[in-house]
């Protein structure tokens, strides 16, 4: 995403190009395995150009995306051959959310969404605010289009004390599946050789957790497929819950769940494995202990 002038982002044709590739890479590996496994003559040739073709529609769908924001508004505008225009008022965002794809972390890059309170006959949603961009201009986007969530913080982490604890309930309940798979399914023993994978993704998951509590914001940070960093004004928080069983609180440990007000339903995020720490909210706050 190129910086066009003080208020004006713009998506690059060619970072719109890594988008679309990086997300169908999934799709195109398991194009590659059907190819190899049903051997069937010119099915490489033909799953290829569907890939290439969901890549060129994805470039189609997003292209020229523009972010500008206007006084107290943003407005996005995209699309080659069907033109989405969207406006919304600043003050309606509860959230931000940082996403840093498998792929697109490594590369250095980043997308953006909006978790927006509803207005007028508008209902909440979720709305794309950056499909792609380097992760130098983040900074930059933050300061030119929502420099009311430019904020500096210092997450706190998992403890490295609770890491065996965390990789050993996650790897139980998979070695058991695969063991219970390998009873009815041929060759499925194969799949505790995915268990050295397993272990990496989970040591992941457990070093991207992340809580800021501060006067204005609380920030989470967590790993599903796609690492994310959320952003929350504390004025749309609904629910500050504490959760913790038995064995977190003898390691002084919690799982941290937010819940912001979206209408009659409400959004919710939720970070496990945090240091325990005397957190400070609303009335809102609740503990509750398993």
């Amino acid at each position: 995403m190129r910086e066009e002038n003080t208020n004006k982002f713009t998506s690059s044709l060619s970072d719109l190009f890594v988008m679309a590739t990086m997300s169908t890479l999934i799709l195109a590996g398991l194009f590659i395995i059907i190819a190899l496994e049903f051997k069937i003559k010119g099915i490489f040739v033909k799953l290829f150009t569907l890939w290439i073709i969901c890549i060129v529609v994805t470039v189609i769908k997003y292209y020229n995306f523009t972010v500008i924001r206007e006084k107290s508004n943003i407005k996005i505008s995209y699309g080659l051959m069907n033109k989405v225009e969207q406006t919304f008022p600043v003050d309606r965002i509860q959230s931000l959310i940082i996403i840093e794809g498998v792929f697109k972390k490594p590369l250095g890059y980043f997308s953006l969404k909006v978790q927006t309170v509803g207005y007028g006959k508008n209902k909440s949603k979720s709305v794309i605010l950056c499909p792609i961009a380097k992760s130098k201009m983040l900074n930059k986007f933050f300061e030119n289009i929502l420099p009311e969530m430019n904020v500096t913080y210092d997450l706190r982490i998992s403890p490295g004390k609770a890491l065996k604890e965390f990789l050993f309930f996650r790897l139980v309940g998979e070695v058991i599946l695969i063991g219970l798979m390998d009873i009815f399914v041929p060759y499925a023993y194969y799949g505790f050789l995915l268990i050295p994978i397993l272990l990496f993704w989970h040591y992941l998951k457990f070093k991207d957790n992340g809580l800021y509590y501060g006067s204005d914001f609380v920030i989470m940070r967590y790993r599903q497929l796609a690492r994310k960093t959320v952003i929350i004004l504390k004025d749309s928080i609904q629910s500050f819950e504490k959760v913790q069983n038995i064995w977190e609180r003898r390691e002084a440990i919690a799982k941290y769940k937010v819940t912001i007000a979206r209408g009659s339903l409400g959004k919710s995020y939720v970070v496990g494995y945090i240091n325990e720490n005397n957190y400070k909210s609303s009335s809102t706050e609740a503990v509750i202990n398993l």
